[in-house]
């Protein structure tokens, strides 16, 4: 739309003096439709593969071509129910998200975005995290293939969480009263050193297994027989 603009003087003290000029006109034109560019999510630090009750990050970022405030929604199950909605911030075009899944599963994860200002310009975007049950594993023993009854037999006993939660291990050194319980191995490490001494000659049965700690259905075992004879000690891992 084009509209004319016309200026004019006169003397202050004699108003019936004065000039016109009509010979200006601006464009005025219509501001243009808003777009949103996004959302886009990214997963700090690793594929889109998980697993139940770790935490992990996302960058979510969006933007307008008007350079408006905009903010966002999540629903981080597929099921449609969104959080409330967050403003990134004026001149803030990302945000540092975290979530954690409870259970394994291939989650939808729906977000939307919108303009402050203009609350009916919305985009939206899906994406899928893959989270797997969780398994232990690397279990082993390892020590020495000779000893004597009555002698400390040194041995190293690993477990791993394919999540990296702490790993707990129980022996069963195959005798009354020669049972651990549930104990953590070191952090990190996933190992422990145990020592153990049989009290007579004999074949031995040891079960020993590892579990996560904050799973406890999540377990793996096995087992090993122990011969002492006399000077000797053999073992046999199934």
């Amino acid at each position: 739309m084009t509209s004319s603009i016309e200026v004019g003087v006169r003397c202050a003290a004699h108003d019936y003096l004065e000039v016109w000029n009509s010979d200006h006109s601006i464009e005025i034109s219509a501001p243009p439709d808003e777009e949103l560019t996004g959302p886009d999510l990214q997963h700090v630090g690793g594929d889109w593969n998980g697993y139940p009750d770790v935490s992990y990050s996302f960058t979510l970022s969006a933007s307008s071509n008007l350079e408006h405030a905009l903010e966002y929604r999540v629903d981080w199950d597929g099921d449609r129910v969104f959080t409330e909605w967050t403003a990134f911030g004026q001149g803030v075009t990302s945000a540092q998200l975290v979530h954690t899944w409870n259970a394994a599963a291939d989650w939808d994860i729906n977000i939307e975005v919108r303009c402050i200002e203009h609350d009916d310009v919305v985009a939206s975007g899906t994406w899928q995290m893959f989270i797997n049950p969780e398994v232990v594993s690397e279990l082993s023993l390892e020590g020495p293939s000779s000893g004597a009854a009555g002698v400390s037999i040194d041995y190293v006993l690993t477990g791993r969480s394919s999540s990296g939660h702490t790993v707990q291990y129980y022996m069963d050194w195959g005798h009354s009263g020669a049972q651990t319980g549930w104990l953590d191995l070191a952090p990190g490490t996933g190992t422990v050193d145990l020592s153990h001494a049989w009290p007579t000659d004999g074949t031995y049965h040891l079960q020993y297994g590892v579990r996560c700690k904050a799973h406890n259905d999540v377990q793996e075992w096995s087992e090993t027989w122990v011969t002492i004879l006399g000077e000797t000690i053999a073992t046999h891992t199934l």
